[in-house]
């Protein structure tokens, strides 16, 4: 289940590069389809040194909200797709040293950000549409 700490931090009040965003606004990103010439690699640097970096929901939650970035993205983007099949099996890797009840959240719903519609970007507070680079 989601931390409600996370879903408190997603929104911060001031300006803020990418490069300086909390993990839970990185997440927030990703799920909400914000930047993501900016957010996916600055998640995929965070997951490469820790691929069970989590921004505030579940261990690993900074892998599984990359999971949730369109096809098109990665398609457009073939460097950084090959660094994200690589982050992809690290991931699965350190998951197995995990609990299982561990193991089992990171297949968790990250249903709590919107999704579908062009929303206010945490970080630097433009309206991206989502899939939009």
């Amino acid at each position: 289940m989601p931390d409600s700490r996370a879903r408190a931090t997603c929104a911060p009040t001031t300006r803020r590069p990418i490069a300086d965003a909390r993990l839970t606004e990185l997440l927030g990103a990703l799920l909400g389809g914000w930047d993501f010439a900016s957010a996916v690699p600055r998640a995929l640097d965070v997951a490469e040194r820790d691929p069970l970096a989590s921004g505030g929901w579940f261990t690993g939650d900074i892998v599984r909200g990359l999971m949730e970035v369109p096809g098109a993205f990665w398609a457009r983007h073939p460097t950084l797709y090959a660094r994200y099949q690589m982050v992809l099996r690290a991931s699965a890797e350190a998951r197995r040293t995990l609990p299982i009840e561990q193991r089992m959240q990171f297949w968790s719903p990250l249903a709590d950000l919107p999704r579908d519609a062009a929303v206010e970007h945490p970080i630097d507070h433009q309206v991206h549409p989502r899939g939009s680079t």
